[in-house]
């Protein structure tokens, strides 16, 4: 949390270049060339101020990326050309860098209590919201895509919060970490299952995910000293390719960069690339990835989404957090803490309203109201977690 003084001067910041933002975006360049400038500078705004007001709030940034593409949405703006490319290697970067967070030892030493806690935080969530979805009105594809959408979490914000409360290498700790990783796992082969398209191409592809990233870690474990410069620019080769590859056969990205992410693991993991690849990602193409999934759904209707947003806040969160809070057997406070962490779910779930709306398998206000119910449930996380702390220290 910054100093008070910073904090007003970040508040101040915050709310100057937002209000930069909502001017541009009410703007509309008459050439042609202009508009993808146009676009991608309002994008650049909002990120900045995203910054400033998150470090002003302790509140995760992307957040206020998500919803400041929503409401830039709503003004106007519109996604296309330049900033629909940066964003679909955004969402391949993000599935990378949790791939490169998967502790595959770490689950392994805790794996049936980690199982349980994580597949638990998973199904029951999802098990409430597919006949909420379908009692009013989605068909069974959608309304399991949200389900998959509002019970997933997130490793980062977890880890954040286990970092700083209760220890890493605890037992607590790694019992919360391996058990984040196991929903966020399930959470993304789910997701994948549910939009693939089988054709013959997808089984080459499928066998290609199988063999080749062991073989490739082999062949760059192998490769000579080349700087980590040169290390970094592999990766995003290897992204880029990996991208194309998944656009061409007709599926998202996200399991291979997942995988390739589980692969690279000790190629890309040393600090000073890991420390480079972070940086790129969540710097750059991250942000850029959560403002245009945010532009890219509707806000048409900002009262209706936001009922249904809520509605889905309320449906996913408490089963979310109780399977956590009972099955960890962690004490009082502590066990609240890591149970209010689960419920922060805002990439995977951005990730799927995005390409559920790209698919035509969501629509619109329905991915603008899991993603706002993803801000929501993020915000509240941080919120619980801050007020479980004299739980915690009792």
């Amino acid at each position: 949390m910054a100093a008070p003084g910073a904090r007003a001067h970040l508040l101040l910041s915050g709310a100057a270049t937002s209000a930069l933002w909502v001017l541009l975006s009410l703007w509309r360049p008459e050439r042609g060339e202009l508009r993808d400038l146009h676009v991608l500078a309002v994008v650049s705004i909002i990120i900045v101020s995203s910054l400033l007001l998150a470090e002003a709030l302790s509140i995760a940034s992307p957040a206020f990326e998500v919803l400041f593409g929503l409401i830039a949405g709503w003004l106007g703006v519109k996604s296309g050309g330049s900033l629909d490319a940066l964003a679909l290697m955004g969402s391949s970067a993000l599935m990378f860098l949790v791939g490169l967070e998967i502790d595959l030892a770490f689950i392994r030493e805790n794996l049936a209590r980690s199982a349980a806690i994580g597949l638990a935080s998973f199904a029951a969530p999802m098990a409430l919201t597919v006949p909420v979805m379908m009692v009013l009105g989605s068909g069974p594809l959608e309304a399991t895509l949200t389900g998959v959408a509002v019970s997933t979490t997130s490793v980062a914000v977890v880890y954040s919060i286990i970092k700083r409360f209760v220890g890493v290498k605890s037992p607590a700790g790694q019992l919360a970490l391996s058990s984040a990783m196991i929903a966020d796992i399930a959470s993304i082969l789910a997701f994948s299952a549910l939009v693939v398209r089988t054709s013959t191409g997808l089984l080459v592809y499928l066998a290609s995910l199988a063999i080749a990233p062991p073989l490739l870690s082999r062949l760059l474990r192998g490769l000579p000293e080349l700087g980590y410069e040169g290390e970094v620019r592999i990766i995003i080769a290897l992204l880029l390719a990996v991208t194309l590859a998944s656009e061409v056969v007709g599926v998202h990205a996200v399991l291979a960069s997942f995988i390739l992410g589980l692969a690279l693991q000790e190629f890309a993991n040393e600090p000073p690339v890991r420390d480079k690849i972070e940086a790129l990602i969540t710097g750059f193409l991250a942000p850029l990835f959560f403002v245009a999934a945010g532009i890219t759904a509707s806000m048409a209707s900002p009262g209706a989404v936001a009922l249904l947003a809520l509605l889905l806040l309320a449906v996913s969160y408490p089963p979310k957090a109780l399977p956590v809070a009972v099955l960890s057997k962690l004490r009082g406070g502590l066990a609240w803490r890591v149970a209010a962490s689960f419920g922060a779910r805002l990439t995977v779930s951005t990730l799927i309203a995005f390409v559920g709306v790209r698919r035509g398998i969501i629509g619109p206000s329905l991915a603008g109201a899991i993603m706002l119910s993803a801000v929501m449930a993020t915000m509240l996380a941080g919120v619980l977690v801050r007020g479980a702390e004299p739980l915690f220290e009792a």
